[in-house]
């Protein structure tokens, strides 16, 4: 609750209702120099930071901290009430669904390098104190490289300020998210022996496919990678079944982080490549991430399946860069997005045919036993996804560029990934 009515006052004074700057009163005169009134100062400058409104007055806050209010010791009390409302916000935030990387990539992302090893310590002080969700993961391990400590007597000591400040701020402002710890399996998402074995070739495949620059070599890698994924599938579905007697897998969910340029177009691959591999991708466009839900097998196989296929997109834009054929226009960015919505398109459609065919000739192969399996997936599926999201959209796309939509189809069709050999007989042994 003080957390919450600190937060309400901040807006307030950065929304200039009541400012701490005005009139007879300087805060760098002010007898009170309280950690209060630290706080009230760096949250301010924090609120403005990520505000954007008043460029005068957070320049004059920040300037007022560098110099510690003119006070002695004051530098060293606004490291320490600074590194204090970080660790807050931290806490704050991995209450709200934040996993402890994801803290730092997103204050990454949108402060900076800098700004994350500045928060890399009071985020690994918060980990000490805390410990992490029963049968949930365990936060990445911290190194002491990553991390820089604010220093007053630093020639870099005012930027190392507003670089720590524009960090709170972000931290601050972080939105709830579902908890992906809400659906886990029952079981150990370790894979054994026979299956990280199957993986490694999967992995392997996809690589060759990556770096042949021939595309009918590439394809076959591709499609042997693809067969691999499905007959993967099935083999766990049956086993599964047979095991728990309804075959109703355990769901789980995972964050993959998408970067600019051309975000929204990269998720629509993701998407598509989750779809096709019976998994549901749901982005958060002003977040920067996509979550993907589905059983933890076919969540592997989205993540080396959509990395893949990434690589290759990227490279062939920047083939078309250098070909004089396409030349400038191909490296405008309504004929990369263009290209990318085509691309994930085509490739969903060549997936999902795939899959399909694949799908059938399993089913005939195990005695019409298959789909009712998947079909018992798709209702687990479902409720999993219920549980984390309530409100879902579908993206729209407006696209402007026929020659980049024509020429990301022709790339969707060289990355071939249909199945055209029957798989053999799902067993339970």
């Amino acid at each position: 609750m003080k957390q919450s009515k600190r937060r309400s006052q901040q807006r307030q004074r950065g929304d200039g209702q009541e400012p701490l700057r005005g009139g007879t009163r300087d805060v760098r005169d002010d007898a009170g120099c309280t950690d209060e009134l630290i706080d009230d100062l760096i949250l301010a400058a924090a609120h403005v930071q990520f505000d954007g409104s008043d460029d005068a007055h957070l320049r004059y806050w920040i300037d007022a901290l560098a110099q510690g209010l003119g006070r002695e010791r004051g530098k060293e009390l606004v490291v320490a009430r600074l590194g204090s409302l970080l660790q807050s916000g931290i806490a704050h935030a991995l209450d709200s669904g934040w996993g402890h990387g994801e803290i730092t990539r997103v204050v990454r992302r949108n402060a900076g390098a800098a700004a994350a090893s500045l928060v890399a310590g009071p985020l690994a002080e918060v980990t000490q104190r805390r410990r992490p969700p029963r049968g949930g993961p365990r936060p990445e391990p911290f190194h002491t490289k990553s991390v820089r400590r604010l220093d007053p007597a630093s020639v870099s000591w005012r930027a190392d300020l507003s670089t720590a400040i524009a960090a709170l701020s972000l931290i601050e402002h972080l939105p709830t998210i579902p908890d992906l710890g809400a659906i886990r399996p029952r079981k150990s998402g370790a894979r054994s022996q026979e299956q990280e074995r199957l993986f490694t070739r999967i992995r392997a495949l996809l690589a060759k496919a990556e770096s042949s620059d021939f595309a009918e070599e590439a394809d076959t890698f591709m499609t042997k990678a693809q067969e691999l994924m499905t007959r993967a599938c099935v083999d766990r579905a049956m086993v599964e079944a047979d095991a728990e007697g309804d075959g109703a897998a355990q769901m789980e969910a995972r964050r993959v982080w998408i970067e600019d340029p051309y975000l929204e177009a990269k998720a629509l691959l993701l998407a598509k490549v989750a779809a096709a591999n019976r998994c549901r991708a749901v982005v958060d466009r002003d977040l920067g991430f996509s979550t993907v839900v589905g059983d933890p097998g076919d969540l592997d196989a989205t993540d080396l399946l959509f990395t893949s296929l990434l690589i290759q997109a990227t490279r062939r834009l920047a083939a078309l860069g250098t070909d004089p054929a396409h030349g400038h226009r191909s490296r405008k960015p309504s004929y990369r997005r263009s290209f990318l919505v085509a691309y994930a398109g085509r490739i969903g459609s060549r997936l999902r045919e795939a899959n399909e065919v694949a799908t059938v000739a399993a089913d005939q192969a195990s005695g019409n036993r298959l789909l009712p399996v998947l079909a018992r997936r798709e209702e687990k599926l479902d409720a999993a996804v219920g549980a984390l999201f309530t409100d879902l959209k579908k993206m729209k796309f407006s696209l402007s560029d026929a020659a980049g939509w024509t020429a990301g189809t022709a790339a969707a069709d060289l990355a071939e990934l249909g199945v055209h050999h029957r798989l053999p007989v799902p067993t339970a042994s």
